[in-house]
């Protein structure tokens, strides 16, 4: 609540007031810095589909539309909340994922750092995933060229 009278100033002004603490509305949006701050870890979410019998591909190995179109766009709207997407190399040879937020099909101007995992350095130069905000964490056991191409 305000302390003096301008709640009530405003009202009689016609502006309409709310009030309150605010508290769920805040620790909401700062959840990932409110769990850093009690834990000193990073706040990791895990985003996998799977089928009715706990699969993440069906039978012929197709993973890419194991989800549906609402979690999909979840998703989307997910990637606006985050710093960072992290994926295997293997998830980004078999589905060449752009790993950007597109609520509603719309480039959002908060993209996420997108990190790809690949220690033997297979990740294709063409990989949609490269660009701009993007991170390749990989090992001395990937080739050297491949590391100097994307560097």
């Amino acid at each position: 609540l305000v302390a003096g009278s301008g709640a009530t100033r405003l009202r009689e002004a016609g502006i309409e007031v709310t009030s309150g603490d605010g508290a769920a509305e805040s620790a909401r949006l700062l959840e990932g810095y409110l769990h850093h701050r009690a834990t000193g870890r990073p706040l990791v979410i895990v985003k996998y589909a799977s089928s009715l019998d706990g699969r993440i591909a069906s039978a012929s190995g197709d993973a890419r539309w194991v989800s549906g179109p609402e979690a999909r766009g979840w998703v989307h709207h997910l990637r606006t909340k985050v710093d960072a997407i992290m994926v295997g190399s293997g998830t980004a040879l078999a589905d060449d994922p752009e790993l950007t937020a597109r609520p509603e099909g719309v480039e959002e101007p908060h993209q996420p750092l997108r990190i790809v995992v690949d220690a033997q350095g297979r990740l294709p130069a063409t990989a949609r995933v490269l660009g701009r905000g993007s991170l390749i964490a990989t090992t001395e056991a990937s080739p050297a060229d491949w590391r100097a191409a994307l560097a």
